[in-house]
This record gives C-alpha cells, sequence and structure tokens, in this order.
C-alpha cells in the first residue's frame, strides 16, 4: 500500500546512506526512526509529517551516486511540491515540511554569524517554529546547535535592535541592511 499511496516514502526504502552517518540502515529506516523519536517529544502533527519528509529527496537519488546523496535538500522540495499537487497538504505540514527539509542539514553546520542570525529569524517566522524545528533537528542530529539551543536569548538580543536607533540619514531598503548589520553585531556580542 505504501507504494501506491505514498510513492515518495516508499522510495526512501533500499536507499543507502553512509553508514558512519546512520548506522540505523537506509534511508527508510532512518525517517522512520526519525519520525518515532519525534512523536516522543510532540503530539503536533506538522513536526511530526516534517520529520517523515525531511530527507524525502534520498529516494530520488540515483543508484550509483549512493551511499551519498547530494543535492537531496533541493530534490525534496520539489518532490514534496509535488506530494501537494496529487493531495493538498494542510498549509501548516506544506510550509513547516519545505522549510525542514530545506533547512535540516544547514542548522548544524552554520559557522558564519550573519547566516545564523537569518537563520534564527527564519525559523522564527515558520510555522512549527522553534519547539518544531528543534524536535526535528534534535531527533536527527542528536543534538542541537548552540544558537537553537539558547535561541529564546539569543532572539530577545536580535529583537532588541530597535529601527529608533537606526540613523535618521539612512532611509529605504538601507534601513532594513542597517537592523540586519547591528543584529548580526549583537549576535557576535552575545555569543562570545
Amino acid at each position: 500500500m505504501l507504494e501506491v499511496l505514498f510513492p515518495e516514502i516508499h522510495a526512501l526504502i533500499g536507499k543507502t546512506q553512509p553508514e558512519y552517518f546512520h548506522p540505523e540502515g537506509d534511508a527508510f529506516e532512518h525517517t522512520m526512526e526519525i519520525v518515532d523519536l519525534i512523536a516522543g517529544m510532540t503530539s503536533d502533527l506538522a513536526v511530526r509529517f516534517a520529520g517523515l519528509v525531511h530527507d524525502i529527496g534520498k529516494g530520488a537519488t540515483p543508484l550509483e551516486m549512493l551511499p551519498h546523496h547530494y543535492g537531496h535538500e533541493r530534490i525534496g522540495e520539489n518532490i514534496l511540491l509535488k506530494w501537494n499537487e496529487r493531495m493538498t497538504l494542510p498549509k501548516k505540514w506544506l510550509q513547516g515540511g519545505l522549510f525542514v527539509i530545506k533547512e535540516h542539514m544547514r542548522a548544524g553546520r552554520l559557522k558564519k554569524i550573519s547566516k545564523i542570525v537569518d537563520l534564527l529569524l527564519d525559523v522564527e517566522k515558520n510555522p512549527l517554529g522553534f519547539e518544531g524545528f528543534n524536535c526535528v533537528i534534535l531527533a536527527d542530529s542528536k543534538g542541537l546547535p548552540y544558537y537553537l539551543a539558547d535561541y529564546k536569548s539569543y532572539l530577545k538580543k536580535l529583537h532588541d535592535v530597535s529601527i529608533k536607533d537606526c540613523p535618521k540619514d539612512i532611509k529605504g531598503k538601507k534601513i532594513g541592511d542597517w537592523i540586519r548589520q547591528q543584529r548580526i553585531k549583537v549576535f557576535s556580542q552575545e555569543a562570545e
């Protein structure tokens, strides 16, 4: 039935992964483990769905590339969009799933402060929020990067940057650029 009803999930069966990172087996076994872990953390179905689809792009990896899955995030976004065409998903599920597919690999690897600040602000706007996003990252990576683990403290500092403090001679789009630069500076000081 899985092959007929949810071919996107069925396609993960047999897609091997580097054993060092995924000793649990193929992409399907990994995905089922993630869903079980997330189900133990939250009853939010959108978050569970995001866990289900986080590696969905691995189902389209050519056999000659295995056990690697280069670019599975971009491919996964397209697969989820096609799934949504076939079977309209709840908006929160679709938006949350797309966001997790795109960002789950980057979250633990970011080093550049500007990218971390951008991700924090993007997670805040995503319908899964930090609680949901962190569930998926924690289940998939077995840990959280420092900025996600302490996101409340970092967000408070980022939101303390106010347009009221912007120099009067800065206008238009440059106001947004100034705010972003100030947030990066604040984050850098907070992270020290």
